[in-house]
């Protein structure tokens, strides 16, 4: 793992923890020490405490005091019951976004959305993972509703997507896509389109968790 820079810290070493759970590079149900991630991401145990104290209120880990940390283990239910949540919130907040967005917003959400098929055509699954995370946020961030978007920054975050390493990388951009698609719908005053197409992505994205190629069906 490349070292971090000692800049905004505790969040970069929240970020490279994460990203090392929700792809499966952690595993759950084991036990880690602070010491050995400490010297893998080149930072002192405090930011990594601190790190794992955030990830433990987003119900990603649990904190063992004079032992580490564990990550938590979440069943298909635990899954299906967080993608329903995301469903019932993300679909309302699309359809209110349809049509309300100005051309720079647009744009500016594009890129992101750009990114993450770079990201995924690299198959550099870290920077996939926030660019995909910066996108959704950033859109319903228009919403100018600052609790919705902690809703859903909260049900990404317990997220565990243990089969995206092993997925094609085909399988991978196809979900990248989906952003582009669901964009357009919402940029061209579509609300029935960009329903459709947010639903479809998050249902896909389900797979993702357990490594099926789900986003093949509407290619």
């Amino acid at each position: 793992m490349t070292q971090i820079e000692r800049v905004s810290l505790r969040e970069q070493v929240r970020r490279a923890i994460r990203s090392d759970i929700v792809t499966g590079n952690v595993r759950s149900g084991e036990v880690h020490t602070v010491g050995a991630f400490a010297e893998r991401l080149g930072v002192s145990a405090t930011p990594v405490r601190e790190a794992l104290l955030d990830l433990a209120n987003e119900r990603l880990v649990e904190v063992l005091p004079n032992r580490g940390f564990r990550v938590r283990s979440l069943s298909n239910h635990d899954l299906d019951e967080l993608v329903e949540l995301r469903l019932i919130v993300e679909v309302a907040a699309i359809d209110r976004l349809a049509g309300r967005l100005s051309s720079k917003e647009v744009e500016e959400v594009r890129g992101r959305a750009e990114q993450t098929v770079e990201h995924a055509k690299q198959r550099d699954l870290t920077r996939f993972l926030e660019a995909d995370r910066e996108f959704h946020l950033t859109l319903l961030g228009h919403l100018k509703n600052r609790r919705l978007v902690d809703l859903v920054a909260s049900l990404r975050d317990q997220t565990p997507l243990h089969g995206l390493p092993h997925l094609a990388i085909d399988v991978l951009v196809r979900s990248a896509k989906e952003h582009l698609e669901l964009l357009d719908a919402v940029a061209r005053n579509d609300p029935h389109g960009a329903h459709q197409a947010i639903e479809r992505h998050l249902r896909h994205v389900r797979g993702l968790w357990a490594g099926r190629a789900e986003v093949s069906e509407d290619a």
